[in-house]
C-alpha cells in the first residue's frame, strides 16, 4: 500500500513539473531564470531518491497487487457469494477444448495407430498359425532324421565290428603262423643238439674205451689180460 500511495505522489509531483513551465513562461525573464536555477538545484537533490524509487516500482507494484488481490477476492466473495467459483462461459469453452481434442487425436492419432498394430498382429498371429500347421511336418522329418541317424550309427557298429572281426582273424593267423614257425625252429634246433650230444656221447665212449685200454694195458703186467 505504501508503494501505491508513493506511486500516486510521484504521479501527482510529475503532472506539477509538467505545468510549471506554463507559470514560468508568466514570469519576467530574471526572474524566471532565478526560478529554473532553484528548481534545477531541487531536482538534484533528490535525482537518486527519484531513481531508486523508479527502479524499486515495477516490485512494489508486484507486491501490492498480490497483497490487494486477495484481499479484493474476499471483499468480493462477502459481497457476492460464490462469486470465486463463477466460471460463466470459461469451464463449458474449456470442456469443448477438451472433447475437440480428445475428437482430434482419436481420429488422427490413436485410430491410425491402433489400426497399425491390428494389421501387424493378426500378421504375427498369421506367421504362428502358419508355423503351428507346420508343426506335423517338422515332426515327421524330426523321426526320420532320428531314423536315419539310428541306422547309420547301426551300420557303423557294424562295420566296426566285422573290420575287428576281421582283423582279430588276421592277426590270429598271424601269431599262429609265428608260433608254427618258431616250434618248427625250436624242435630242429633240439633235434640238432641231441644229435650233437648222441655223436659227442659216442665218441666220448669211443676215447674212454681207448684210454682205460691204455690205462690197463700200462697197469697191468704183460701177459695179463681182462
Amino acid at each position: 500500500m505504501q508503494a501505491l500511495c508513493r506511486f500516486q505522489q510521484t504521479g501527482i509531483a510529475s503532472r506539477q513539473q509538467l505545468q510549471r513551465p506554463a507559470a514560468l513562461a508568466a514570469l519576467p525573464r530574471p526572474a524566471a531564470l532565478r526560478a529554473v536555477t532553484v528548481r534545477a538545484q531541487k531536482q538534484e537533490q533528490p535525482a537518486a531518491l527519484e531513481r531508486a524509487e523508479l527502479a524499486l516500482m515495477p516490485v512494489s507494484l508486484a507486491v501490492a497487487d498480490l497483497l490487494m488481490h486477495p484481499a479484493m477476492a474476499l471483499a468480493e466473495e462477502e459481497s457476492q457469494p460464490g462469486r470465486l467459483f463463477d466460471f460463466n462461459l470459461t469451464l463449458p469453452a474449456m470442456m469443448a477444448q477438451f472433447l475437440l481434442l480428445m475428437v482430434m487425436l482419436d481420429k488422427l492419432w490413436f485410430t491410425p495407430v491402433g489400426r497399425v498394430l491390428d494389421e501387424r498382429d493378426a500378421l504375427i498371429r498369421s506367421k504362428l498359425a502358419g508355423v503351428k500347421g507346420d508343426s506335423t511336418d517338422v515332426d515327421a522329418y524330426a523321426i526320420e532324421a532320428q531314423e536315419i541317424l539310428k541306422n547309420a550309427r547301426m551300420e557303423v557298429t557294424k562295420m566296426i565290428q566285422t573290420q575287428k572281426s576281421n582283423k582279430q582273424n588276421e592277426l590270429d593267423a598271424q601269431y599262429n603262423e609265428a608260433k608254427a614257425k618258431i616250434t618248427r625252429e625250436v624242435e630242429a634246433s633240439i633235434a640238432a643238439v641231441e644229435k650233437e650230444s648222441q655223436a659227442m656221447l659216442a665218441k666220448l665212449d669211443a676215447q674212454v674205451d681207448k684210454i682205460s685200454g691204455e690205462v690197463l694195458n700200462r697197469v697191468l703186467p704183460d701177459g695179463v689180460k681182462i
